[in-house]
């Protein structure tokens, strides 16, 4: 889906330091504004290049995350289990 998010949804592993790593290509309009609401992170992204946000150590759960407008979203699924 052309400015969606991609994946739109990420298995992270609970109770390690955690780094995500939002890569934008071509990025325009709302799709530039990152947003993770119950972590209070707001980036705004390039429109090419990497954008690091460091989420620090996560609990078992689940986070939201959009655009600033809300019309592209995904989400991180935390889980004890080990990702593989």
């Amino acid at each position: 889906m052309e400015g969606a998010y991609q994946p739109r949804n990420l298995d992270i592993q609970a109770g390690l330091p955690t780094t995500l790593i939002v890569r934008s290509d071509r990025a325009q309009g709302c799709v530039r504004s990152f947003v993770i609401p119950s972590l209070g992170v707001e980036k705004i992204l390039p429109v090419n290049g990497d954008t690091v946000i460091d989420l620090g150590v996560l609990n078992p759960g689940r986070l939201a995350y959009s655009c600033g407008m809300g019309m592209y979203t995904g989400r991180l699924n935390i889980t004890d289990k080990a990702i593989s």
